[in-house]
């Protein structure tokens, strides 16, 4: 079924910040990954964390891994698992609300408020630690580059999420979003009474 009009901008840029979001997931366990095995100048386990950490997908497996113990959790490819999961979740609902679906407008909504959480809180931790000059935390582990992004990343990767997830929210609230969703609505309300009726002519059709 076609929509009788094209997705309005609002509706284009949030399906592509959805996009852009089930990226920035993998992008975020791959860092991770790396950043586990990158040098450090001490053993400290929140170099990789930290990465995960500024997703709710994050802190759902780091409490499973609190409750459960590391040693009887596989949490490397719990983690994998998960964040490929979102991922793909993001993808899925962004080409929902590409079609204007209202049950994925609302889905982003909650899934970009819970998104925020973490970033507000990895935003006021990591500019805390920049601004100590606590560099216990090397995303990109201890190197000249890796010293050099450090900081930048600390403060800009968590506000890059937060940002993403504000836009989501505010995108598909506005007005023209709204008139979309519906549009796609009445199409689908249209389309399924079109086969309503197309069956009950078909079951009812004489006999020769």
């Amino acid at each position: 079924m076609e929509l009788p009009l094209a997705p309005p901008r609002s509706v284009r840029l949030a399906a592509v910040v959805l996009w852009l979001r089930a990226v920035l997931q993998l992008l975020a366990l791959v860092f991770g990954l790396l950043a586990e095995y990158l040098p450090k100048t001490s053993p400290e386990w929140f170099s990789s964390w930290w990465w995960y950490l500024n997703e709710p997908t994050g802190w759902l497996v780091f409490g499973l891994v609190v409750l459960l113990g590391i040693e009887q959790v596989p949490w490397v490819t719990l983690t994998g698992a998960a964040f490929v999961a979102v991922s793909v979740l993001y993808t899925a609902v962004g080409v929902r609300v590409w079609r204007g679906g209202p049950a994925a407008c609302h889905l982003a909504t909650v899934l970009m408020t819970l998104s925020a959480v973490p970033s507000v809180f990895m935003i006021y931790w990591s500019v805390t630690m920049v601004a100590r000059g606590d560099g216990s935390v090397a995303p990109f582990g201890h190197s000249p580059i890796g010293d050099q992004l450090s900081a930048p990343t600390l403060v800009l990767w968590p506000l890059t999420l937060l940002a993403s997830a504000v836009s989501v929210v505010v995108l598909v609230k506005m007005r023209s979003a709204r008139g979309y969703r519906a549009a796609s609505d009445h199409a689908v309300s249209k389309a399924l009474l079109a086969w309503k009726e197309g069956t009950h002519a078909h079951h009812h059709r004489p006999e020769r």
